[in-house]
């Protein structure tokens, strides 16, 4: 069993959130948080990172 499976399984449709989840790629269904990078400070202005796919890094960056 994936680990995406088990959390769902056994996190997630046991707490009962409705919105939560892994999404299948990196754009997600609105309503959603915008994610922006400064880089600390680096970055003028912040730029809109929202779209990124983060599942590369593992489920716990691929959860919504």
């Amino acid at each position: 069993m994936s680990a995406e499976a088990y959390i769902t399984r056994r996190v997630i449709e046991r707490a009962g959130p409705r919105h939560t989840g892994f999404p299948a790629g990196p754009r997600i269904e609105e309503p959603q948080a915008r994610t922006y990078e400064a880089l600390f400070g680096l970055i003028d202005p912040p730029r809109d990172c929202s779209v990124h796919d983060t599942s590369w890094v593992g489920p716990a960056a691929a959860l919504l």
